[in-house]
């Protein structure tokens, strides 16, 4: 089998131009003058897009100060999974939460952002839906996986996926729903205020967090 060639095209390099420089302009102002002091006109002035670029690409100065991008299961998430097969499924699906969160949070802004969700509340109610938009992202994620077959080989494995038009139960969309909700409340347990510690560390806290739901679930 070939390789499938992720590489982006001359167009979604453009467009990714395009995001950084808003974004950066954004986050520019936002340190000089304050969410106040940034206008929309100044940050496209910096960036040097018009206004209707500009709201192309985010749909407030909040937004293009936070840059948040679209949360997706990408290939580099999947790619990483497929080395966790063995791993407890929940585990696997509080990776999974966590890559997309950071994934959509751009380099090295992680700390920047906690920051500004204390000091704003305003970004704190931007975090908090963005937060929720990544769960619904998984959670559909979830729902695509043929379930009875991967239950079948023990819950291990690569993931098996339904075949298209296959239509959910309502039960099926609820385990998803809760699988989710478990991660991320996994996630906010760990309360990664002080900044993220490195992946083998992540991994490791994750474990031992899991283990700490497993025990207080488990039927007595």
């Amino acid at each position: 089998m070939s390789e499938i060639d992720y590489a982006p095209s001359l167009r979604e390099r453009r467009k990714e131009r395009t995001w950084n420089a808003i974004h950066q302009a954004a986050a520019t102002l936002m340190e000089t003058k304050g969410l106040r002091g940034t206008k929309i006109d100044e940050i496209t002035e910096m960036a040097g897009v018009s206004q209707r670029t500009f709201f192309n690409y985010f749909a407030s100065k909040e937004d293009a100060i936070l840059g948040f991008r679209e949360p997706t299961v990408s290939a580099q998430m999947l790619e990483a999974d497929s080395k966790r097969q063995n791993t407890y499924i929940f585990e696997r699906i509080t990776h999974l939460m966590l890559d997309m969160v950071l994934e959509t949070i751009p380099e090295g802004k992680y700390s920047d952002y906690r920051k500004l969700a204390r000091e704003y509340s305003v970004f704190q109610e931007r975090s908090k839906r963005h937060i929720m938009h990544c769960e619904t992202v998984l959670q559909d994620f979830l729902l695509t996986i043929d379930w009875k077959t991967f239950n079948a080989q023990g819950r291990k494995g690569a993931f098996t996926f339904l075949p298209e038009g296959v239509e959910l139960s309502e039960d099926a969309a609820t385990r998803a729903k809760t699988a989710v909700l478990i991660a991320a409340a996994v996630l906010q347990f760990m309360n990664f205020s002080a900044g993220l510690p490195d992946l083998r560390q992540r991994q490791k806290l994750i474990s031992e967090a899991v283990k700490t739901f497993q025990y207080l679930l488990r039927d007595e």
